[in-house]
């Protein structure tokens, strides 16, 4: 076997590894957002959250977000309108839990579920970037 053989194949590897993990986390914003529908089915209007999840490829980089949806009133029509802020990443891989201590408890559960598989995401995401860029440049 040659080394350019090898370098294709961990290559090839890599980036299996690669679309599994996006599969992964997107499979985890998913159950986030099932569990969001059941407590919008609920009555109890304390159970609702406005906290979103979303999962994407920037790039080469695997990016797992959180964000806060917000409504406003348009000045010159006076319809509603719906927009979301991002929420800023306090660590290095994951995000803290103090920036959604206001959420139903459910919320709160399943965000810090979300996220302790999101951190071994990104760090796992990162490593296969480090190899690719390190096997690319040999």
């Amino acid at each position: 076997m040659t080394f350019n053989v090898f370098k294709q194949t961990a290559l090839d590897c890599i980036n299996a590894e690669k679309a599994r993990l996006f599969q992964d986390a997107l499979t985890i914003a998913n159950s986030f957002w099932e569990a969001q529908e059941v407590s919008k089915k609920s009555d109890n209007r304390k159970e609702l959250t406005f906290i979103g999840t979303r999962v994407r490829l920037i790039r080469t980089s695997l990016v797992c977000e959180w964000y806060r949806t917000r409504t406003g009133i348009n000045a010159k029509t006076g319809k509603r309108y719906v927009f979301s802020r991002y929420i800023p990443m306090t660590k290095k891989h994951h995000y803290s839990m103090t920036q959604f201590s206001h959420e139903p408890a459910w919320a709160q559960q399943m965000i810090l579920l979300c996220e302790e598989q999101y951190r071994i995401i990104r760090e796992r995401y990162e490593v296969l970037n480090k190899m690719e860029r390190m096997l690319k440049k040999y």
